[in-house]
């Protein structure tokens, strides 16, 4: 009978201590898989919310414009930019953008609120804000805004409401009054439009603030994987001039792109805790079985058996123990990870970097995440049994013999 053999069959002599031991193995790889998943489908639902919500993949506004937010800090013949983005091979969607402070108000409620003046048909192809609307429907003229469902609720207006908004000349500092219609309220997810954004069209916004054609931002949806930096700085560069700034996301809001970038130390660090749990699991498992077997082994050395092939043999039954629990573990990591996939995971409101998880995150799974954590598990078990091993290949015959 070879070695592999002999483990196989020693391994279920104790089918109990195995079936826990295994079992631990399997639990251990399940979560990971689980753990991979989720924090995967949780970056991907972060990010993709906050580039569809109203960043974009990236952002290009005038020199100063960023930092300062001073509103006179416009971007010059945005159409001739505009042209220039269209024909740039990767771009897949150009928003022009004006924004101004102003003040809504309807009897004898009032808030400040930040205007943003937009081009639906550009609009739609960056943040898709046309999506989001839960009341109400889409600008149809000059005098009709949008408001977040949670601006919306604090002044207790809906779709039809008739309110009252005040901006000011940006050079003169007149102040223009203009009674306007809520055409409709939108959730966008992202707390900055939600609660004080008022969106309307461009055109007024920029004779309200008197800036003619001028517009302080323009963001852009491209065709490449939002965590991909490099790919996007890429498309980017032509646009980086004596007179505008292209950023992509990761660098509008770096603690968000810092965090995605963390996420991989998270999870080595969330992996060393579970592998050093399971290792300790496998070293008690085969150490008890030593001692139970004691007599076992003082028989196989005083046959002639070498203290190499006793410790391979035991190393062979931490081998059989990863495999089977590995096994299992994978088979019910990925049935879980593919029931998730279909039902999502409520978040219940939670925030993060400025995000609501409204909607439920689907889990994310790569196969080399897959892989790599199964083989890491393949490889773990055979390792600490090294452990008991040389614990095996030093048994002294005799005394193993006479062991109780």
């Amino acid at each position: 009978m070879t070695i592999v053999k002999m483990a196989w069959r020693n391994l279920w002599r104790n089918p109990k201590r195995t079936a826990i031991t295994g079992s631990a193995i399997a639990i251990g790889l399940a979560t990971m898989i689980f753990y991979l998943g989720w924090m995967g489908g949780m970056t991907l639902h972060l990010v993709h919310t906050m580039t569809s919500s109203q960043l974009g993949y990236a952002q290009i506004h005038a020199v100063g414009y960023e930092e300062s937010r001073e509103p006179e800090l416009t971007i010059k013949a945005p159409s001739s930019l505009l042209e220039s983005l269209g024909s740039r091979k990767g771009v897949t969607g150009a928003a022009p953008r004006a924004y101004g402070d102003g003040l809504l108000a309807i009897g004898d409620r009032s808030t400040n609120i930040t205007c943003i003046g937009y081009v639906e048909a550009r609009e739609k192809l960056v943040s898709g804000w046309s999506e989001n609307i839960i009341s109400g429907n889409l600008p149809h003229g000059e005098r009709e805004i949008l408001v977040g469902v949670d601006l919306a609720k604090k002044l207790e207006v809906d779709a039809g409401s008739k309110v009252v908004l005040t901006i000011a000349d940006i050079y003169s500092g007149d102040l223009n009054y203009v009674l306007v219609k809520v055409a409709g309220v939108l959730s966008t997810n992202n707390p900055v439009i939600d609660k004080q954004a008022a969106l309307m069209p461009l055109a007024p916004l920029q004779r309200a603030l008197g800036i003619g054609d001028g517009i302080h931002e323009v963001a852009l949806s491209l065709d490449v994987l939002p965590t991909d930096l490099e790919g996007i700085k890429a498309i980017l560069m032509p646009f980086n001039t004596r007179e505008l700034r292209a950023k992509p996301w990761q660098e509008l809001v770096p603690v968000v792109a810092n965090m995605v970038e963390l996420q991989g130390i998270y999870m080595g660090i969330t992996l060393v805790i579970v592998f050093t749990l399971i290792a300790f699991g496998i070293v008690n498992t085969l150490s008890m079985s030593l001692l139970e077997r004691m007599k076992e082994f003082g028989v196989l050395r005083a046959l002639g058996t070498t203290p190499l092939k006793l410790s391979a043999l035991v190393m062979c039954e931490g081998a059989w123990l990863g495999i089977v629990g590995a096994l299992l573990g994978l088979i019910i990591g990925l049935i879980a990870h593919l029931i998730i996939s279909k039902t999502g995971i409520t978040m219940g409101n939670a925030e993060a970097m400025g995000v609501t998880f409204r909607s439920p995150v689907y889990p994310v799974l790569k196969p080399f995440d897959i892989a790599a954590v199964t083989t890491v598990f393949l490889i773990l078990t055979p390792l600490v049994s090294i452990i008991v091993a040389r614990k095996a290949g030093k048994v002294d015959p005799i005394k193993a013999m006479r062991h109780e």
